[in-house]
């Protein structure tokens, strides 16, 4: 998010250089790609863009033929990730997709309720437990997943590279995050009431407990 963040303050700026790396770059690279690609790239992206093209081209090509070159650049994507990792870390890649697997059922809940006319609100946390969906850990685990997931990442590699300081201030972080409704809740905002069984001080708690860990390794 920070690359793309640079690549638009750039573009802003007047830089025609984006920043921001390729999917698949490294299969490019691979295949003997070097500026001419780059090169390439940018002149059909401001072709399409000057000419207002994109329209055009995606009433020509099918939504058929483009997802399976999304389900493709996923699996590339995923396996050069866990390629390029060192084996130890591994399981932090596995750890930082828990938060969006739940913001993905979460938005699977939200748009199957909104489809029959009804939100979770009106339908209530019990009777999807009692259907076996647990919207309240699914709701607080998927809420703030772009925060989250990179804490938890670094929760994770710190435990793992043997870093208890650092563990510990991402710990804290994680905890103000929670208190502040940033993370794990559905809108930013303070506690209804400051007691344990409010969701924005049990994770508060929570990660407190986590750095205390830390901090006493």
């Amino acid at each position: 998010m920070l690359a793309n963040g640079a690549t638009m303050v750039g573009a802003l700026m007047g830089n025609p250089y984006p920043v921001t790396v390729y999917i698949g770059h490294t299969a490019c690279k691979e295949m003997g790609a070097g500026i001419g690609y780059t090169m390439l790239n940018g002149i059909t992206m401001f072709a399409v863009g000057l000419f207002g093209m994109s329209a055009l081209l995606l009433s020509v090509v099918p939504m058929a033929a483009i997802a399976p070159i999304l389900i493709y650049i996923g699996v590339v994507t995923a396996a050069q990730s866990v390629r390029e990792t060192p084996k130890v870390e591994l399981p932090v890649i596995f750890i930082a997709l828990f938060p969006w697997i739940a913001n993905w059922a979460n938005s699977l809940i939200n748009n199957t309720l909104k489809a029959v006319g009804t939100n979770t609100a009106e339908v209530g946390a019990d009777p999807l437990n009692h259907a076996g969906t647990y919207f309240a850990g699914i709701s607080t685990l998927g809420n703030g997943a772009p925060l989250s997931s990179p804490l938890w990442g670094m929760i994770a590699i710190f435990a793992i590279r043997n870093k208890p300081l650092q563990g510990a201030i991402i710990g804290a972080l994680a905890g103000v995050l929670s208190f502040f409704g940033v993370i794990h809740a559905h809108v930013p905002g303070l506690p209804e009431k400051f007691a344990l069984s409010d969701t924005h001080v049990m994770f508060l708690v929570a990660y407190l407990m986590v750095a205390v860990l830390f901090l006493a390794k």
